[in-house]
């Protein structure tokens, strides 16, 4: 929110609305002309009857209609024209720097509002040399640096000159300081003016609360956060827009507090954050980085954010009551940021309680790829050692990404508990069919290891049924996935592109892994494998079509 001394903006002076003529009435509502009103004159505004009756004359009051002009607009387009003299009745067209009619035909210093800027009671194109444009007038650096002080977002800025223009938000490239300067009363005040940055250019914010994703919306853009960081988030149907908010920052001034957050699972919307250093600033006079209360909080920092972020000064890290979060993530977390484990900040009994935390490694692979799916293939899962009657099957996860670089691609990053970027495909624990009299397993009919098909066609039957000629009933040796779906296109050939701009912009690509899923209980175990590129291969071209040929004119005789 901006507050400012009021001055009329250049769309205000573009409005060419007869507010004096205006009767007290809604703003909204048109007003509609009594029998006093004078509808002769040809230039009054006509609008249509809402009961489908003839048209109604638009009026300022009861005896002042609405006029039109065919300068209004120029060329019939709704770019705006520079507008007629007003109380003319020959529709006398104004200066050219004019917008919305003048006073005095072909002067530019008797325009209701300027196209340009206002300079020395003129309007004109571009600021004189020396002056600065400020809103929709010229201004020298004095006047500039005199304004009022305009608040934006509870705190007071200062207008200052830069790059010809007179702002309160200093441009890209450029740093807002702070220096003292001499007031005509032989006073001193610091001035703001914006410098060019010598080399990275951070960009500033306000520490705040954020409840929801709108209120993030302020961090977008922001390296350095001066002040606290709280974050208690409810709202959870756009996640990604809460990565593109805070992904940028790298330092929090402050202390970092995420709490009372059920929507987040996991805190990979900081993708550069590299420092916390509250100072003064510590939560309850202790506490740097607070993590608490998130019920469906599975995972923290990125490996990489984990291994650069650092805690300056003594605050300390207090994590408690995550009860999706496994205690392994808070080990390696205090030891990212070297610092000791305390069972009264970070509890292995209040952590985790509801999570399966003992994981092992699935080994995923692509078995066949195809125009329209991709056919994955693992080892099955080994459930010797725990109730095989709490494991349900697989989840399989794919999504579309834009490069086939895996180090683009997090699996944590924009998911919430009511929002996935990321597709899933349930694969089911197959039972084991019972051994026959030579103690070797029965294969199933091919068609029936048919997984993740509505209504399959043919190909896709004998796909899958190539690609488990080897599986055991769907549970040894390898188990296999068919993903095919709308999701799931064929990649396409784009001519005149390089090859590396091919490879990069052009090839189809999806990011797919594998996990279990498992009943909790005592003894309980999961198993999750590293994410995978799939590329689609290329379908079959569409046939060309039979034109049909015929002369458009008669053949021309010879002599």
């Amino acid at each position: 929110m901006i507050e400012k001394r009021r001055e009329t903006t250049v769309e205000e002076k573009k409005d060419t609305i007869q507010w004096h003529l205006t009767e007290r009435r809604y703003i909204n509502a048109c007003a509609k002309c009594s029998d006093e009103c004078d509808d002769s004159a040809s230039r009054c505004v006509h609008r249509p009857s809402e009961m489908g009756g003839p048209p109604i004359i638009s009026c300022w009051n009861a005896t002042t209609c609405q006029e039109s002009c065919p300068f209004d607009r120029k060329n019939d387009t709704k770019e705006l024209g520079s507008g007629c003299l007003i109380g003319s009745e020959d529709n006398e067209e104004c200066h050219p720097q004019c917008i919305g009619g003048c006073y005095k035909k072909g002067h530019s210093g008797q325009c209701v509002a300027c196209a340009g800027y206002l300079s020395e009671g003129r309007c004109v194109t571009h600021c004189p040399p020396g002056m600065l444009k400020y809103l929709s007038r010229c201004v020298t650096r004095e006047e500039c640096i005199s304004s009022p002080d305009v608040r934006v977002d509870d705190e007071w800025r200062m207008y200052k000159p830069v790059n010809g223009y007179c702002v309160y938000d200093c441009p890209a490239g450029y740093e807002q300081v702070k220096r003292p300067r001499k007031l005509p009363d032989n006073t001193t005040r610091e001035q703001e003016y914006c410098e060019v940055c010598n080399g990275s250019c951070p960009k500033k914010c306000k520490g705040k609360a954020i409840d929801t994703i709108a209120m993030a919306k302020d961090l977008a853009g922001c390296n350095i956060v001066e002040g606290t960081l709280d974050i208690q988030l409810r709202d959870s149907s756009k996640m990604t827009l809460l990565s593109d908010y805070l992904k940028d920052i790298e330092v929090i001034e402050g202390s970092l507090l995420i709490r009372f957050s059920p929507s987040l699972t996991s805190l990979s919307v900081f993708q550069k954050l590299r420092e916390i250093n509250p100072g003064k600033d510590l939560f309850q006079t202790r506490y740097a980085l607070v993590i608490y209360e998130n019920q469906n909080l599975n995972s923290l920092f990125s490996s990489e954010v984990t291994k650069k972020l650092r805690i300056i000064g003594d605050g300390q890290v207090q994590v408690q009551n995550n009860r999706m979060l496994c205690f392994k993530h808070i080990s390696n977390l205090m030891t990212g940021l070297k610092m000791e484990l305390n069972i009264d900040d970070q509890s292995s009994f209040s952590n985790g309680d509801k999570a399966i935390c003992d994981e092992t490694n699935l080994v995923i692979s692509i078995e066949k790829m195809m125009s329209e799916g991709f056919i994955l293939k693992w080892t099955p899962f080994n459930t010797s050692d725990i109730d095989h009657r709490k494991f349900l099957g697989y989840q399989v996860f794919y999504k579309r990404v834009s490069s086939p670089d895996l180090a683009d691609v997090q699996i944590d990053q924009d998911r919430s508990v009511c929002s996935d970027t990321w597709s899933m495909h349930f694969e089911p624990e197959k039972e084991k069919e019972k051994k026959e009299d030579n103690g070797t397993a029965s294969i199933q009919e091919e068609k029936k290891i048919v997984y993740n098909v509505e209504n399959p066609s043919e190909a896709q039957l004998e796909n899958a049924a190539h690609a488990n000629k080897k599986t055991y009933n769907g549970v040894g040796p390898y188990v296999h996935a068919v993903i095919t779906n709308e999701l799931i296109i064929p990649n396409t050939f784009t001519p005149f592109l390089s090859t590396i701009d091919f490879i990069n912009h052009c090839s189809l690509s999806y990011a797919a892994y594998a996990q279990t899923k498992m009943v909790n209980h005592l003894g309980a175990k999961n198993a999750r494998s590293n994410v995978i590129i799939v590329q689609t291969q290329y379908s079959n071209p569409t046939p060309p079509r039979i034109l049909n040929i015929q002369p458009i004119g008669k053949r021309r005789e010879e002599d």
